[in-house]
C-alpha cells in the first residue's frame, strides 16, 4: 500500500527536431500545469532530457502523451522512457544543456 502513495520518477529522451523550437518553454508550462516536478534541458547530441515525479499514473501519461506530439514547431521522432531513482526537486525548472 505505501506504494501506492510515492511518486513515479520516470527519465525521458526525445529525439527529433526539438531544439531550437521552443520545446523546454512548452515542457516548462505544461509540466507545471499539471503539477509535474522535475527539469528538462538539451542534450549536446540533439536531444531533449526530461525528469518527471507525479503522485499518480494519470499525471504522467498526461504528461507523456503530450511528450510524443511536443509544441507546434517541434517533430517528436521518438520518446524513450526510463525509471528514475535520482533525487527531483520541488517544481519544474529548465537547465543548461549537458
Amino acid at each position: 500500500m505505501s506504494e501506492e502513495k510515492e511518486s513515479l520518477q520516470y527519465y525521458y529522451r526525445i529525439h527529433g527536431r526539438v531544439q531550437g523550437v521552443g520545446f523546454r518553454n512548452w515542457l516548462e508550462d505544461l509540466a507545471q500545469a499539471l503539477g509535474i516536478d522535475g527539469y528538462c534541458r538539451n542534450r549536446s547530441d540533439g536531444t531533449v532530457e526530461v525528469v518527471a515525479k507525479a503522485p499518480n499514473q494519470e499525471m504522467l501519461a498526461a504528461l507523456e502523451q503530450k511528450l510524443k506530439e511536443g509544441p507546434w514547431a517541434a517533430r517528436v521522432d521518438q520518446v524513450e522512457k526510463d525509471s528514475w531513482n535520482g533525487e527531483v526537486a520541488k517544481g519544474f525548472r529548465i537547465l543548461t544543456t549537458k
